[in-house]
């Protein structure tokens, strides 16, 4: 399995929705292969407290990063700590 997390990505900036400046050729290529989302959403509207959200899997206000400035505690496990622990390849 491969997890990618993209930031601040819209749908119309990937080749494998018709976008040909060929910036995510190989960010496309699983998609190509047989993957696609369809449908994504985020965790909070607002950027510093999405990204915590999408490295630990809880919400904002669990993470402690509930407003733009403020870092995420160290001692939050993100998901690659996670799959790392569980003898997953992470990088």
């Amino acid at each position: 399995m491969i997890v990618t997390l993209t930031d601040q990505q819209r749908r119309d900036t990937t080749d494998v929705y018709g976008n040909r400046a060929g910036a995510t050729f190989e960010s496309g290529r699983p998609t190509r292969e047989g993957g696609l989302v369809q449908h994504a959403i985020t965790p909070d509207p607002v950027c510093a407290p999405a990204r915590p959200s999408l490295r630990t899997g809880l919400y904002p206000t669990a993470t402690g990063v509930f407003r733009n400035g403020l870092p995420l505690p160290r001692d939050v496990p993100s998901l690659a700590e996670v799959f790392d622990a569980a003898g997953h390849a992470t990088g």
